[in-house]
């Protein structure tokens, strides 16, 4: 069985990569993760018009096992106008799918940068993998999932697929543009100005719980096993996904942390 992780991230070039919170995230969680599997494959994709740094290899050694994929950030036109976060957010389930697919992976964990490791996630897949339905955490945004009625909903920040999921890809990303021009212009009388200005941040992974959903092809991880940023901090669980404005408590010093 070949399984892998798949994170897909995007840095307007007018950022330095170097100091950028994904990039020194995402060194933090590929850190973690080769403290605890060594051999698992990842694939990286990234856009960012300039070169990575020089010293790319201080914050992310030498690996065999790990793979640096550029990618053009293509924004879609037909998205609603209140979809401001596009560019951010829209790549990350089109590369999901894609490395899920171009790999010819069994099973995948699409995942966020801001996470780390504290078990093999070979366990999840053990656990998880192979089966026809899409495995996450419940979402934790209760006002919005409530208002919106897609209670408990999903947070896609660490996300397991199994190729037989890739069926689903065209009707899911179809389904996603449906839902997410639907649902910004239905509420965008309906909710106060500063819930309307955050439903495009949490909106994408409301569409794809939506489209699985209704389909009774989504299920949850065990607490246990994935633990989100709003629960009690332990180490006994595979990955921790502790929120990106959250990151100076779980970063190490010389990637601008805290700790």
């Amino acid at each position: 069985m070949e399984n892998g992780l798949v994170y897909s991230i995007v840095i307007d070039e007018q950022y330095d990569i170097e100091h950028h919170n994904l990039y020194r995230q995402l060194s933090h969680s590929l850190n973690t993760l080769r403290k605890v599997n060594k051999n698992i494959k990842v694939k990286v994709y990234y856009s960012y018009k300039k070169e990575l740094p020089k010293n790319h290899f201080v914050y992310f050694p030498e690996d065999p096992n790990t793979e640096f994929l550029p990618f053009e950030n293509k924004v879609s036109s037909d998205w609603h106008p209140g979809f401001w976060s596009a560019s951010v957010v829209e790549h990350r389930w089109i590369n999901a799918f894609r490395g899920l697919q171009d790999f010819d992976f069994d099973n995948i964990i699409t995942m966020d940068t801001d996470t780390e490791f504290f078990r093999d996630p070979e366990e999840l897949f053990t656990k998880y993998g192979n089966t026809d339905f899409i495995w996450s955490r419940e979402d934790n945004c209760d006002d919005l999932t409530k208002t919106l009625r897609v209670y408990p909903a999903l947070n896609d920040g660490v996300s397991l697929l199994s190729k037989n999921i890739l069926k689903h890809k065209d009707m899911c990303l179809l389904s996603m543009k449906q839902y997410i021009n639907y649902t910004l212009e239905k509420y965008k009388t309906l909710l106060s100005e500063k819930d309307y200005y955050q439903l495009p941040w949490v909106i994408v992974p409301y569409s794809v719980y939506d489209y699985f959903v209704s389909r009774n092809i989504n299920r949850y991880f065990d607490k246990d096993d994935v633990l989100m940023h709003i629960e009690d901090k332990k180490d006994s669980h595979v990955i921790r996904h502790y929120f990106s404005s959250n990151a100076s408590k779980f970063l190490p010093k010389w990637l601008g942390g805290a700790e």
